[in-house]
């Protein structure tokens, strides 16, 4: 299984967003300055299977392998370009599998008619925001921003259960919220590709590289 590299998906979602968004605050040990801070978005400049290379808070660009991104980052939201709607991203319509093992927290369906969608997540990144402005320790605030990152994600993939491709209103200039949610949704399309993909139902237990 891969580990220090990225995988497909994630150089895809990556490479849509053309950001990521760190959600655990980088130091370097030998100067003890903090080169990437939770919560905030940075560009990527490259991007491949084996090294990511984005710049940090010091305008300096900084690599890194897919192990080290998984732990500090997640993708930024994907850029759409208004006036080309073939470079947009198109979204897959689900339908509910119930042979398909979801995550605990991603079992519920939303109702896409609900304007109040995706208040649990923004009310919890508002509390990370107030605890950061007063000055609580980041262990605390590191927290309650992968709280709400968490959340966000839950409902995307709760959204796409119920066949609701459309983010939620609240997630609104909400970068880190918006792509949380739509990792969610992705997640629920890779576990609806595995639940009928041959390679990954085959007896040997592991999924197929593919997927795996």
């Amino acid at each position: 299984m891969l580990t220090t590299g990225f995988t497909d998906e994630e150089i895809i979602a990556c490479k849509r967003a053309r950001t990521v968004i760190c959600i655990k605050s980088v130091v370097l040990y030998e100067t003890t300055r903090k080169v990437f801070r939770a919560g905030v978005e940075y560009e990527i400049l490259s991007a491949d299977w084996l090294w990511m290379v984005v710049r940090n808070d010091e305008g300096k660009p900084h690599s890194m392998d897919g192990m080290w991104f998984r732990e500090h980052f997640i993708a930024g939201p994907a850029v759409v370009v208004p006036d080309s709607p073939q470079s947009q991203p198109s979204r897959r319509k689900l339908t509910f599998n119930p042979h398909v093992i979801l995550p605990a927290r991603v079992r519920s369906h939303s109702k896409s008619g609900n304007i109040m969608r995706g208040l649990h997540a923004r009310t919890q990144i508002a509390i990370h925001r107030v605890q950061v402005a007063i000055g609580i320790e980041e262990c605390v605030t590191t927290d309650s921003l992968l709280n709400a990152i968490q959340t966000a994600h839950s409902d995307g993939g709760n959204d796409a259960l119920a066949g609701n491709n459309e983010p939620p209103a609240m997630f609104t200039n909400e970068p880190i919220l918006l792509a949380a949610w739509e990792a969610g949704q992705e997640t629920i399309f890779t576990l609806q590709e595995v639940n009928v993909c041959s390679g990954c139902r085959s007896h040997s237990g592991d999924p197929c590289p593919h997927h795996g």
